[in-house]
């Protein structure tokens, strides 16, 4: 017995010994490398390193930066030990070769690349599918974070495709926390240069865009083609990206046809050069946007082969410009014929300089919005456009350019002024005018009543009438005379104006003595 409780003593050393060695290797094993990059050109090519750069790097003009050549690994622009943050510059001055700032064209997996600027290069970030993402070139569970990446596409290249982070055939991927701005490339296609992140491919799915900001790069901020589907974009701020001849250009943009359940929500797509948000594919969600002040539309459902079926709602979409876009000048809401079945809701759509919603496609119904210029389309619970009305954008009536001539100077003059409407509605129905004179004794020279025809809002023809009224007498006796024009008199027009029935009025005094002051300086 005490031999055999010996040997279950020695056994169970036995044991824990072997459990604390196994602990040790494991521990040792689970703590990556760290290997300094000091090179442009560099291949990251051991799986597991732990990659940091050892200082800025100033490339040829002609190389790549980094190379991705293994799984598990992380490139950090961040040395924890100098405690600085390095960057690498490509130098380029001609993009006939898309050099990169960190290449993978080999389909790597779990790669993170964090705090590190890349600039001057032609592409800044290049994960590189094969062209169909059929085969096993694809990258997974790559993580892009806390980037500063610009200044890329700048050269002489006649075919510059370049982006600031170019993803095709990329999947459940997240890039999160980069600025991204003054990407440029040349052409107008889909593929064309200048987009701040480029998403690509039928396996690009399950990926998390957010909280990036993204400026003044050429074409989109955040541009998708070739059937991306499930993916994030939220909580990014993205401004005044999109320029003359870049195509569809502006802040968000799923361009294909097959850009499918993807979500969009959270986003500032505000000031753009272009449009704010389109949405080219079908079954999207697009929701809590700010979409305002971009200078084309807000949100374009723009493909009659592919919008369809998306839900657009609780967005803010206000005071887009309409003043560019080729088909898609209306500003607000832009629902191309063929794109059918899309669902409005909660919108707040206020202030465009154009139609609020403008609408080609009978199938599109929505409700509980707010907006005050529509063209085909009605809320359910409204008879006309929206349920809600825009505070302070419905029709109002001003008296503007109140003048007198002379017909016999001394002795008559003729009244001119216009009524115009300077609201964002239409005024419906026609309206008095009334024209009073008092001398300066106090009798009435004129008092009548002028009808004025119903005006279009501001933004259309027809949206003014003038008069030109007389003559009436004068003599320097009664002189001055006080005109006082007010429009809608009767209050016909229900105005929802600044200023609401308070801004009618204008008023001149006329024929005061002109005292001037002479010198004699003989």
């Amino acid at each position: 017995m005490k031999k055999g409780r010996k040997m279950n003593r020695k056994g169970k050393i036995g044991i824990v010994a072997a459990i604390a060695t196994v602990l040790l290797i494991a521990a040792v094993g689970s703590a990556s490398a760290v290997t300094v990059i000091d090179h442009c050109s560099f291949d990251a090519n051991v799986e597991g390193e732990y990659y940091v750069l050892g200082q800025n790097l100033t490339c040829s003009g002609s190389e790549h930066g980094i190379k991705i050549k293994a799984d598990n690994i992380v490139i950090d622009g961040y040395n924890e030990t100098d405690g600085k943050y390095y960057w690498i510059d490509g130098s380029i001055t001609n993009c006939d070769t898309f050099w990169s700032g960190v290449l993978d064209k080999d389909g790597h997996d779990n790669v993170v690349i964090k705090n590190l600027e890349i600039k001057n290069f032609c592409m800044g970030i290049w994960l590189k599918g094969d062209d169909s993402c059929s085969g096993e070139v694809l990258n997974e569970n790559y993580t892009i974070e806390n980037c500063i990446i610009h200044d890329n596409g700048i050269g002489t290249g006649t075919d510059m495709y370049t982006d600031g982070i170019k993803l095709h055939c990329v999947c459940d991927s997240t890039i999160t926390k980069n600025e991204i701005y003054n990407q440029n490339g040349t052409g107008a296609g889909c593929e064309a240069g200048g987009d701040g992140i480029f998403l690509k491919g039928p396996k690009a799915w399950g990926n998390n865009i957010t909280w990036n900001n993204i400026h003044n790069n050429r074409k989109g901020g955040i541009f998708t083609k070739m059937k991306p589907k499930n993916n994030t974009i939220s909580y990014n701020h993205v401004w005044e990206n999109g320029q003359a001849g870049a195509g569809e250009a502006g802040g968000i943009i799923l361009r294909c046809k097959l850009c499918r359940y993807n979500l969009i929500a959270y986003n500032n797509a505000s000031d753009n050069r272009g449009g704010g948000i389109f949405i080219g594919g079908p079954n999207n969600t697009v929701r809590d946007n700010n979409v305002n002040d971009n200078d084309w539309y807000g949100i374009c459902l723009g493909r009659s082969d592919g919008s369809w079926y998306n839900i657009i709602e609780n967005n803010t979409i206000c005071g887009n410009k309409g003043i560019g876009g080729g088909t898609y000048t209306h500003s607000g809401i832009h629902i191309v014929e063929g794109a059918h079945d899309n669902k409005l809701y909660n919108n707040t759509i206020c202030d465009n300089s154009q139609y609020d919603v403008y609408n080609k496609d009978s199938s599109t119904t929505g409700d509980w919005n707010t907006c005050s210029m529509c063209f085909n389309y009605n809320d359910t619970s409204a008879t006309g456009c929206c349920l809600y009305k825009c505070s302070g954008t419905g029709p109002d009536l001003v008296v503007i350019d109140l003048h007198e001539t002379w017909v016999v100077e001394g002795s008559s003059y003729n009244v001119t002024f216009t009524v115009k409407n300077i609201g964002g509605e239409n005024a419906t129905t026609v309206s008095n005018t009334s024209v009073r004179i008092v001398n300066n004794t106090g009798v009435e020279v004129h008092n009548q009543k002028y009808q004025t025809p119903a005006l279009n809002a501001i933004q259309y023809p027809g949206n003014s009438s003038t008069w030109e009224i007389g003559p009436f007498g004068f003599t320097n006796a009664a002189a001055p005379h006080t005109i006082t024009v007010c429009a809608d008199i009767d209050d016909d027009v229900d105005e929802y104006g600044a200023g609401d029935e308070e801004n009618n009025c204008s008023e001149d005094v006329f024929g005061a003595p002109d005292l001037v002051i002479s010198l004699d300086c003989a």
